[in-house]
């Protein structure tokens, strides 16, 4: 058995399945969401792994903006797809 072919399929399967899992988030943020309500619906309950992984990445690509983007870090803080 070719064991390199099996390896990189699982790895293709699972960045697929990552993206898919960004793609669906993206589009769940078409309303202001919460980090909360994000990760509540991703199915991830470590705030500090969400943040790194999930958010700051779609953030920084520009897919996801902040509601309050003066104020970061504000308990009111809401993502929304960028338009």
């Amino acid at each position: 058995m070719n064991y390199g072919n099996l390896v990189g399929d699982l790895e293709g399967s699972h960045q697929d399945t990552h993206q898919d899992r960004l793609d669906d988030l993206v589009g769940y943020c078409s309303k202001s969401r919460t980090r909360d309500e994000m990760q509540q619906f991703i199915g991830l309950t470590d705030r500090g792994h969400f943040r790194k992984t999930i958010l700051n990445p779609l953030l920084e690509s520009g897919r996801l903006v902040m509601t309050i983007p003066d104020k970061p870090n504000s308990r009111n803080q809401k993502y929304v797809r960028k338009i």
